[in-house]
């Protein structure tokens, strides 16, 4: 162990002599100018694919040596740290203010009582938002059920996947074998072969029976498999992969329709979604973002996936509970003025999201054991990259 801290001091300091160097241009001090000794380490460290590393996250790992220094792995975030988190998303969530901001199952799907809207999934991996949603609204039985208090008018909703899972994937089989039997008993049209960026020409291709929908609805968009992710670009590519969806989504929405897309928090800003307003022949989409509760959806079975292949090992993903979780959703103004781009005093607003945030990375501050501090680790990343590779 004094071997292993003898080599931290050494690595951290050389980080410190390198970063002052680049400060001169940059004015960043080394790790935010703090001046314990840190140990690096990043997502491939983590034990398990089904979490994530967040800023402030309390986490157990162990060491390991190499000629760049000492780095950490087999992380697993502390449970009670995990607890505070998921209390401090549902505080919100049931707060007056929380509450007011909140986009309801009923806004997007409809209801019983004032009638179901026609409803688009689009990206359904294995179909289990479709039968989370449709037990929500009491029109898929419940999990050991048969029956269901209320009924879908025919062609009501559509729910739709790119590509299903294969035989490679023998667990995501068996659970979209279920959900389509649940599904298709249940009134709803199923298809895979589905563009989000070609919605008309692929549903018209698979025979859809409906063409026009008062809601379209992607939860945790994803490029598809095998698709190149330059990391530094994500941002940019996810934006212009979203654009590309509501304007292919603007053919088939219904007049007074609504286009939503589901993510967490930071990937709204990071994406500037709740800025995305493409224009189109006819008129102009305007976002708005709301919080979402997403928790009401796993009650009923729903587990986020991301449909790319990073997740298809993973039983019980948590990268969604772990986050605040937003609504953008989208409508079509055809004369939009100054006052379109301006945030209604209801809308969760970039502050609102960077406070939440500051607050989640807060929660076990006042705990005497080291918290990880995942803001700067590209720093360090590039730190290490400018030495040796390890023998």
């Amino acid at each position: 162990l004094e071997d292993a801290r003898a080599l931290l001091r050494e690595m951290c300091e050389g980080f410190r002599q390198k970063a002052e160097i680049r400060a001169a241009c940059d004015g960043k001090p080394f790790c935010g100018g703090i001046e314990e000794d840190v140990v690096y380490v990043a997502t491939p460290d983590l034990a398990s694919r089904a979490t994530l590393l967040i800023v402030g996250m309390r986490v157990t790992f162990k060491l390991y040596t190499d000629k760049k220094g000492v780095g950490g792995y087999d992380v697993i975030p502390c449970e009670d740290h995990v607890e505070r988190m998921l209390d401090s998303i549902h505080q919100n969530l049931e707060s007056e203010e929380g509450k007011s901001k909140a986009l309801l199952p009923s806004s997007i799907f409809g209801c019983a009582e004032n009638g179901f809207k026609g409803v688009l999934f689009v990206g359904e991996c294995t179909h289990e938002f479709s039968v989370a949603a449709g037990r929500l609204c009491g029109v898929v039985p419940h999990a050991g059920h048969s029956e269901h208090p209320h009924t879908l008018e025919p062609q009501t909703w559509c729910s739709t996947e790119l590509h299903w899972p294969t035989d490679a994937q023998p667990a995501l089989m068996v659970q979209l074998a279920e959900n389509l039997r649940l599904l298709r008993c249940s009134g709803v049209w199923c298809s895979e072969d589905i563009d989000a960026h070609r919605l008309g020409q692929t549903l018209t291709r698979a025979h859809s029976p409906c063409m026009k929908f008062d809601t379209i609805v992607w939860m945790m968009p994803y490029i598809r498999e095998r698709q190149s992710r330059p990391s530094p670009d994500i941002a940019a590519i996810m934006h212009q992969y979203i654009t590309a969806f509501l304007r292919s989504a603007a053919k088939v929405l219904a007049c007074d329709g609504s286009v939503v897309v589901v993510i967490n928090s930071v990937q709204c800003l990071h994406w500037k979604l709740h800025e995305c307003q493409p224009g189109f022949e006819g008129g102009q989409f305007v976002p708005r973002v709301w919080w979402f509760d997403i928790s009401k959806f796993e009650h009923h079975g729903y587990h986020c996936r991301f449909g790319n292949g990073r997740d298809r090992y993973v039983e019980e993903p948590e990268y969604c509970r772990l986050c605040d979780t937003v609504a953008i959703r989208w409508r079509i103004v055809s004369a939009p003025d100054s006052t379109a781009t301006e945030h209604d005093i209801t809308s969760v607003s970039e502050q609102d999201i960077l406070t939440r945030r500051n607050i989640l990375q807060t929660v076990s501050k006042d705990e005497p054991d080291a918290a990880l501090n995942t803001e700067h680790r590209s720093e360090l990343q590039q730190s290490l990259n400018e030495q040796d590779p390890p023998s």
